[in-house]
């Protein structure tokens, strides 16, 4: 049997996670597509989103979770507004925040993140 500390903690884990990526410094960013209309006048059409070159795979797919969970609340009305998004060909330039949770970055971006961090750099 469970004890209450340990039910707590499966309840609340989820959140902490959430909390811990839902940061604007680790969104990606996105670019706006135009096209013009039968009148001349330009709209958006859809979004290019550019990918965080030194987000993990794990993160991406919480990212995916999350925004699946969104849609999925969202009134048929609001569903049918949305715009398309695709990824865009360049990468964005954002780096990840500071102190930010080791799980979500790649490999590679740890290392050298932990390196800067350790040598005092930004």
């Amino acid at each position: 049997m469970a004890t209450a500390l340990q039910c707590f903690v499966k309840q609340i884990t989820p959140n902490l996670i959430v909390l811990m990526i839902l940061v604007v410094d680790a969104m990606s960013s996105e670019e706006s597509c135009y096209e013009n209309d039968d009148n001349g006048n330009s709209k958006v059409v859809k979004y290019a989103v550019k990918r965080l070159s030194w987000q993990s795979r794990q993160l991406r797919k919480m990212k995916k979770r999350l925004d699946k969970a969104y849609k999925k609340k969202l009134t048929k009305r609001a569903k049918e507004r949305i715009l398309p998004r695709n990824e865009a060909l360049k990468n964005s330039d954002h780096q990840p925040p500071n102190e930010f949770t080791e799980w979500a970055l790649k490999e590679y971006t740890r290392f050298s993140f932990i390196h800067k961090v350790a040598n005092g750099g930004p």
